[in-house]
């Protein structure tokens, strides 16, 4: 590159002034001789505990669309046309949502194939599902 080729070097500019900063909102309250006092048993107030005046109980909460629990039928319960209801009342907790949900089954070992229930669950319920 000649001397006429040179690149143009940009120059620095100088840097905006910073602007002025915001003090923080507790620089802009004024301190009392009083707030800086130490704690003194004449300054502290006495606080009672809060116990509420009526007793609080806490109910298990079920889900709206959850039918109760029905009992356990006498033949086998097909996985792929048994209602909610019928699930859940197999004794193996509330699974009636899980194994609608994950219809249709060719066979009762889908349910651990598809991971909706685990083998302990399965185990407890085995005896009483099957499919058509």
């Amino acid at each position: 590159m000649g001397a006429s080729q040179r690149p143009a070097v940009a120059t620095m500019a100088e840097p905006a002034p910073a602007a002025p900063k915001k003090p923080h909102v507790w620089q802009d309250v004024p301190a009392q001789a009083s707030d800086l006092a130490p704690l003194t048993p004449a300054r502290a107030v006495a606080v009672e505990p809060v116990v509420p005046a009526v007793p609080v109980a806490f109910a298990r909460l079920e889900a709206a669309d959850a039918a109760p629990a029905a009992p356990a039928p006498r033949g086998r319960v097909d996985l792929n046309t048994a209602s909610v209801a019928e699930l859940n009342g197999l004794g193996g907790g509330m699974i009636g949502r899980a194994i609608v949900a994950g219809r249709p089954y060719r066979s009762a070992e889908d349910l651990l194939a598809k991971r909706v229930l685990n083998r302990a669950t399965f185990a407890q319920i085995k005896g009483q599902i099957g499919t058509q």
